[in-house]
């Protein structure tokens, strides 16, 4: 499993198409505010670089034996180990 993180592209800045904000949505707390905000400012929410992340998934395609999961940029690391000690803590709670 390749587990891709954000990078930039021009999918975030030149080649983005945005609407109005709809009034029933406008709670800062709503996801769809969360994707308007990376959008607005790309460069703080899309790190990573694509031209690397294009190198280092052509030299993973060569490993003889890649792992089953395969995290790629080092800010969804972090991320990854919250939800294998939640998917563990959950196993641990409901074991039957």
């Amino acid at each position: 499993m390749f587990e891709p993180g954000a990078f930039r592209t021009k999918a975030h800045t030149d080649n983005a198409v945005t609407f109005p904000e709809i009034p029933a949505y406008s709670n800062p707390e709503l996801p769809c505010q969360a994707v308007r905000r990376q959008f607005k400012d790309p460069e703080k929410y899309f790190r990573g670089d694509v031209t690397k992340a294009a190198a280092k998934i052509l030299e993973f395609s060569l490993i003889e034996n890649p792992p089953l999961s395969w995290v790629i940029l080092k800010e969804n690391i972090d991320g990854v180990r919250v939800k294998l000690a939640t998917v563990g803590k959950e196993l641990d709670d409901y074991e039957s």
